[in-house]
């Protein structure tokens, strides 16, 4: 079974509890074959090179993440990847 993803890019999607019981809700509608992404801060311009969104690590919250978890503020999400990088 191949995973498909998708990415809701907007401010903030994923930080509030309503926003992170959305992910995992389409995520379900799907049978769990899709992972869904929700923003944990502002998107910005600058968050795109050659047209694609390239700040995957450190702005995106997954659904299997939101069962399980809050969603960390930007500041912390760094912190915790370079402490694991």
């Amino acid at each position: 079974m191949e995973l498909w993803s998708l990415r809701l890019l907007g401010c903030k999607i994923a930080l509030e509890s309503r926003g992170r019981a959305m992910l995992v809700k389409i995520s379900k509608e799907f049978g769990g074959r899709i992972l869904v992404y929700g923003t944990i801060d502002r998107v910005e311009p600058g968050h795109f090179e050659n047209g694609e969104f390239s700040q995957t690590r450190d702005l995106l919250f997954s659904s299997e993440a939101a069962i399980d978890n809050d969603a960390p503020i930007t500041t912390q999400r760094i912190h915790n990847l370079a402490r694991w990088l």
